[in-house]
């Protein structure tokens, strides 16, 4: 594929994916904190299961955003890779495609599990007043989605930097983005999965993660927007 028809390309990807993630956030927002490990919602954990239980259909819908955004992560990391000759980047455009298809095995399969098994867990938490349950099941899962799957994701988002800075798509907002927000990742990845005696509160884990995807959203506007100036600067020549 010809650079410019590449740029177009990563230009529509980099649009899907940064509306994808937009809507996950709000559908967080909106459908799911409460019943999140740290999300704020009143009560304790067996009133969180509860909101499960009685709201599934919400606890799903919210997921689902989550699905969608992995979803455009794999069409990003594949125009990212078409878009991508021989020569500079190219191995960084393998490594990211690589990461991404990891991370979709531990993100979406913890995913799928926590809106059957979770559900039906977090119904008979309900039923007999006990969590502990429920809770034993989001102390294994939870970690393959935000702890393993997220640091695949986060070195897939290095290998992204690094293509888009070798093949001229590169800007003076990503290069003052990427770093903060990247180590921001790395340290919110790594989080979950450290010891407990280590491991900070789920509520500064989810503040963390909010800070780095609303950085993650400009860092993909700054992206737009390098591809675009690319694209210009092959059609003057």
């Amino acid at each position: 594929m010809s650079g410019r028809a590449g740029d177009g390309l990563l230009v529509r990807a980099l649009a899907f994916t940064f509306l994808a993630h937009g809507a996950a956030m709000l559908g967080m927002l909106v459908f799911l904190l409460p019943m999140l490990p740290g999300g704020g919602g009143a009560g304790g954990d067996l009133d969180r299961a509860m909101r499960v239980a009685a709201s599934p259909s919400s606890y799903r819908l919210g997921w689902l955003g989550w699905q969608i955004t992995a979803a455009s992560d794999v069409v990003l990391a594949i125009a990212l890779l078409r878009g991508t000759p021989a020569g500079p980047g190219r191995r960084a455009a393998i490594a990211q495609l690589v990461f991404v298809l990891l991370a979709i095995v531990p993100d979406q399969g913890a995913q799928l599990l926590l809106v059957t098994r979770g559900v039906e867990l977090a119904r008979e938490a309900a039923r007999l007043r006990d969590a502990s349950a429920f809770l034993a099941f989001e102390d294994v899962v939870f970690p393959l989605t935000s702890g393993w799957a997220a640091l695949l994701y986060t070195l897939a988002a290095i290998a992204w930097a690094w293509t888009l800075r070798a093949t001229g798509r590169w800007s003076r907002a990503l290069a003052l983005l990427s770093p903060p927000m990247l180590l921001l990742f790395v340290a919110i990845s790594v989080a979950p999965v450290v010891p407990l005696a280590i491991r900070p509160s789920a509520e500064r884990i989810g503040a963390g993660n909010a800070i780095a995807f609303t950085l993650l959203e400009v860092w993909f506007v700054a992206a737009m927007l390098g591809s675009r100036r690319a694209t210009g600067a092959q059609a003057i020549q």
